[in-house]
């Protein structure tokens, strides 16, 4: 399976996989990876009942930690 990359589907330098934890440039909690749509990255945060989620443009966050790579 081929990971799809935030900037395969917009004109972006950042490199974002799914999974990968990303924070945003200006600051504030470390989200989850759970989508990648052209330009933007679907991110989810927080614990049990406060579980956040939320877009935003790929160009303004930055990779914390990259996902781990799958078992072949």
């Amino acid at each position: 399976m081929t990971k799809l990359k935030a900037d395969d589907a917009a004109p972006s330098k950042v490199r974002i996989a799914l999974g990968d934890v990303v924070k945003l440039k200006a600051g504030g909690d470390e989200m989850e990876v759970t989508a990648l749509h052209p330009g933007l990255v679907t991110t989810q945060w927080g614990e049990g009942l406060s579980r956040m989620q939320a877009s935003f443009p790929a160009d303004d966050v930055v990779v914390v930690r990259a996902a781990k790579a799958a078992e072949a």
